[in-house]
């Protein structure tokens, strides 16, 4: 014979059951206003990064500038570039772009004619040179290219000697995609990826990053819109993207973060102690209720 439920007992059952039910929906709905500010912080400091990443283009031309300015400076460097001879350049060039740490290097005369070019320059890297020298800068210019799926920093800076006698000018140029996004990670906190057109050109290197380059589509979209923040999943990890253009480079960066990695333990934290909570208001509450239906409920019945 099966046993009977006292009505004292259903009545206490009916609101433990309630009581449970608020407990889980205020979880819910916590834990989803939660991650709605958290994402609204990440859209801040995507848009923090972004500026970082404007100021970062000017100190990397000061910083070139310097060096440009330490080896133009140089009496050894004047001297050579003053013989105007290409074998006496190409002799001293090694130490000129170890002192630059550049990868290609360029030295042109008075009439913008290129009496060096050494470091097996590319082509194309070649026809940006010499457009760059057809235009005779009277200041250091510095830009970057898109060539063969790589950044390349470009420097063009007019040379002159102690008596401020114009003598030529000086093209040092150098991949940066690795460099600029290693840099950039560590400025703003946060993976990024430099993609042009629909490839990806450069990238930090880490996990997260890992994970997305395992996924190319989901960076490649470009229908998701410039400056602009979504989410998507990947390997069951929650992630953050914002894609935003960039006034020096010709290509746009793309911002990841991931919600698991920087916010989960903090919302776990949250989630627990409202769990917690819950369950010790909840059983204290169906005490009470017990003991009070017990007393009162039992005894009319």
């Amino acid at each position: 014979m099966k046993a009977r439920l006292t009505i004292t007992n259903r009545f206490v059952i009916f609101l433990a059951a309630v009581i449970a039910a608020l407990a889980i929906s205020t979880v819910f709905i916590m834990s989803m206003v939660f991650k709605e500010g958290l994402v609204d912080l990440f859209r801040q400091r995507f848009e923090q990064a972004r500026e970082i990443t404007e100021q970062y283009y000017t100190l990397r031309y000061f910083a070139k500038l310097t060096e440009l300015q330490a080896l133009t400076s140089s009496p050894r460097f004047i001297a050579a570039l003053e013989t105007g001879d290409s074998l006496t350049v190409a002799y001293e060039a090694p130490s000129y772009q170890n002192i630059l740490g550049a990868e290609y290097l360029a030295l042109a005369d008075t009439s913008a004619r290129l009496i060096f070019a050494g470091g097996n320059i590319p082509r194309e890297l070649l026809k940006a040179v010499q457009a760059d020298l057809s235009r005779r800068p009277e200041q250091m210019q510095l830009r970057y290219l898109a060539l063969d799926s790589v950044i390349v920093e470009l420097a063009v800076s007019p040379v002159s000697s102690n008596t401020a006698h114009h003598m030529g000018w000086l093209a040092a140029a150098s991949p940066a995609s690795r460099l600029m996004a290693e840099e950039l990670q560590r400025l703003t906190g946060f993976d990024l990826f430099i993609q042009e057109q629909n490839q990806i050109i450069g990238h930090s290197v880490s996990r997260l990053a890992d994970i997305l380059l395992r996924q190319p589509e989901l960076l490649t979209e470009r229908n998701r819109g410039i400056s602009k923040l979504y989410e998507t999943e990947v390997e069951g990890e929650e992630v953050v993207l914002y894609r935003v253009p960039s006034e020096y480079l010709p290509a746009e960066i793309i911002f990841a973060g991931s919600i698991d990695e920087h916010i989960s333990p903090v919302r776990k934290k949250v989630i627990l102690a409202l769990m917690v909570l819950s369950i010790v208001g909840g059983v204290m509450a169906v005490a009470a209720i017990y003991l009070f239906a017990s007393r009162r409920i039992g005894r009319q019945i």
